[in-house]
Order: C-alpha cells, then structure tokens, then sequence
C-alpha cells in the first residue's frame, strides 16, 4: 500500500467538499445533522483551512486514490501556550482498521511537533478508542485524557523522539 499524505491547495477544494460529505453523513450518526433540500450536507467552511496561516490542510491518497482528510489548526491557550488540535480527521469505511488512519495520524504528529490536543464528542465512542489507541502508542502511555462538558480531550506533546 502507498499512502500518501498530501498538502491541500486551493485548487483541491472540490475533492474536499465532496469528501466533506462522507464524513458529515458519518458523523450524523452522533450530532442532529439532516440534509439540504438538494440532497447534500451543508457545505464544510473548508475556506477556513485552505491556504491561511496557523491551519493545515490535508488530503489522504492510497495509492492513488483519494480516502480521507485532516485538518490541523495551530492555536494560542488563554495561557498564551501555543498548541496543535485536530479539528476534523476522516478515512473512508472501506479503509478503517487497516492501520491508515494511525499511520496518517502519527506523520501528521510527527510533521508539527510541539504540544496538541484532540478532542472526541463522548458520544463517539469509536473515536475515543481510535485517538486513545494512536496516541497511547505514538507516545509511549505518555498523554493526559480529560472530560470537559460533553467532549473528551486527550493532550500530549509531540516531538523527534516519537
């Protein structure tokens, strides 16, 4: 298998929008989501990430074939601590527990070192074991899981020893 992960440009804003919906109707299964009257999800603001500082944008391919995206926002605290989050990962069904989504997790974590969080609705329990299983393994055990209203957050730091 040849997984790629590939910077997205503008010029990809079609692929994602299209791969947006996948993923919205996914998620649908955890958040009150329906569809347009045309037929699709609400479009993802994808404009937010492309091509704009402190977001990173990218595209999922195996071989040759587009399977997914994640979205990276890079972020001030209120303590002025900046840190990396997650803000939107997808691989497609047909290629989930194949060991992609923790390959593609574990580059993008290895491409922005520094501190990160990522964060799970306590609702998705797939995910929560998802993140868990990734982070436990990329960093040795070493992260923090907290619970914060309805989400759950896992925080841990990323650096050239991982």
């Amino acid at each position: 298998m040849n997984v790629q992960i590939i910077n997205a440009t503008k010029d990809k804003e079609e692929t994602l929008l299209n791969l947006f919906q996948f993923y919205i109707y996914d998620f649908s299964e955890y958040m009150d989501i329906d569809i347009e009257p045309n037929g699709r999800y609400e479009e993802y603001p994808i404009d937010d990430y492309l091509e704009k500082d402190g977001f990173y944008t990218y595209l999922v391919c195996l071989d040759g074939n587009y399977i997914g995206f994640c979205l990276i926002r890079y972020n001030q605290s209120k303590e002025n601590k900046p840190f990396f989050s997650v803000k939107e990962f997808f691989i497609m069904r047909r290629y989930r527990r194949t060991g992609i989504g923790k390959f593609v997790a574990s580059e993008v974590f290895k491409m922005h070192q520094g501190y990160w969080e990522v964060i799970q609705m306590k609702s998705n329990l797939p995910a929560q074991r998802f993140w868990r299983m990734v982070i436990r393994d990329f960093t040795n055990e070493d992260f923090i899981v907290t619970s914060e209203g309805n989400r759950v957050v896992q925080n841990f730091y990323s650096d050239k020893r991982c």
